[in-house]
């Protein structure tokens, strides 16, 4: 079985997300939405090339939301890739098992849903600040 160490930092608003030296970096990220007491999972995506970039394409409907927008930043620390399409379908396979598991409260993600493919047995172990994701989920091939 394969293991997957995600670290998810602190949470930040959308202004301190753009202005940070961690937008620059890849991996995956959990957007909620803080509204009086109440925090809802909004969306769990992946970049490629940059948080920063890949944030630009959600602003139109992070607008329609009320309430304070977060971003969580999740990171690979194990395994340690080399090769570029061995840690691109690691991040594509990773990402699909979260949403799949995280589908019923997650708000704006309409693709991993239904079902998740991977190429086999992971344990995603998520810490740091993870909210609501679960700190340890099992995905079989």
């Amino acid at each position: 079985m394969r293991t997957v160490k995600v670290y998810w930092s602190m949470p930040m608003d959308i202004e301190r997300f753009f202005a940070s030296e961690e937008s620059k970096d890849i991996g995956f990220y959990y957007i909620t939405r803080k509204f009086g007491n109440n925090e809802t999972p909004l969306y769990i995506g992946k970049s490629y090339h940059s948080f920063k970039s890949r944030m630009k394409s959600h602003e139109y409907w992070l607008k329609e939301y009320r309430g304070e927008i977060l971003i969580r930043l999740g990171r690979i620390i194990s395994p340690n890739w080399y090769f570029w399409e061995e840690y691109r379908q690691l991040i594509n396979e990773t990402e699909s098992i979260l949403i799949y598991n995280m589908r019923d409260v997650l708000r704006e993600n309409v693709s991993n849903t239904k079902s998740v493919r991977v190429s086999e047995d992971t344990l995603v172990i998520n810490f740091g600040h993870s909210s609501i994701i679960p700190k340890r989920i099992r995905q079989r091939a």
